[in-house]
């Protein structure tokens, strides 16, 4: 019985912070320069979803909102960049259960990568995205600056992400009185 009741609990905390997280993604579709923002938000609700629930449900919830969004934002830019970021909470820390080094190698590797893939799709699917930081500068200076760019703000937000995690563990918590796994 009690399986069931830790269950039920862990649904519900999935489901409102899917609903919260699509909420801020639709924000962040109406706000034109809010869509990174709040894409960064919405992920960091599935860091909540794999501290108080842990298993499949960070994975399940991610699903969600990236299929919800998706279908149900009319801008569908700030959904992509949840497709392609909202997991982020659940590698990390499974990346940095390694050597620190190796850690933060794999997670600017995957970071790359994922920035490639955004570029293409930018590129090819949302053409009034335009991707030119400096218009006097050529494309590829542009996509250069834009890496440049990208890789500090990742940086950013992967230490941010760990201070918000650990408060959340440390002080909110308790606050909230959420109940533990």
């Amino acid at each position: 019985m009690r399986e069931g009741k830790t269950n039920t609990r862990k649904l519900a905390l999935s489901a409102i912070l899917c609903a919260f997280s699509v909420l801020l993604i639709f924000l962040g579709s109406v706000i034109d320069v809010m869509d990174l923002t709040a894409a960064m938000l919405a992920s960091i609700l599935i860091a909540v979803v794999l501290i108080e629930a842990g298993g499949n449900w960070p994975w399940l919830t991610y699903a969600a909102v990236s299929v919800l969004s998706f279908l149900l934002i009319p801008n569908k830019l700030p959904a992509v960049i949840f497709i392609l970021t909202g997991y982020y909470p659940i590698i990390k820390q499974r990346l940095e259960r390694l050597n620190p080094f190796v850690s933060y190698l794999l997670k600017l590797l995957v970071f790359n990568v994922l920035m490639t893939v955004f570029l293409f799709i930018c590129s090819s699917f949302f053409p009034g995205v335009d991707l030119l930081l400096i218009p006097s500068l050529s494309r590829g200076a542009n996509i250069a600056i834009a890496y440049a760019l990208g890789n500090a703000v990742f940086v950013l937000y992967d230490f941010a992400l760990s201070k918000l995690i650990t408060y959340y563990i440390f002080v909110l918590r308790d606050r909230l009185r959420i109940e533990r796994k």
